[in-house]
């Protein structure tokens, strides 16, 4: 979530962020016909920003 937001302004719910956050752990490798579909944006303001604030990594 943090990195979508601070990366490239998308604002996403947890399970949206999955996808990307497997790819960048390096459990998915990228390679063709990869995708990631991010979508969905469930979360409240308030979660969304004390989940965000608390990664400091990005």
């Amino acid at each position: 979530m943090a990195f979508l937001l601070r990366k490239h302004k998308i604002a996403v719910e947890g399970a949206a962020a999955t996808g990307p956050g497997a790819l960048l752990s390096g459990i998915v490798s990228p390679g063709a016909g990869t995708a990631a579909v991010i979508t969905g944006c469930n979360v409240s303001a308030d979660s969304f920003l004390e989940t965000v604030n608390a990664v400091r990594d990005f």
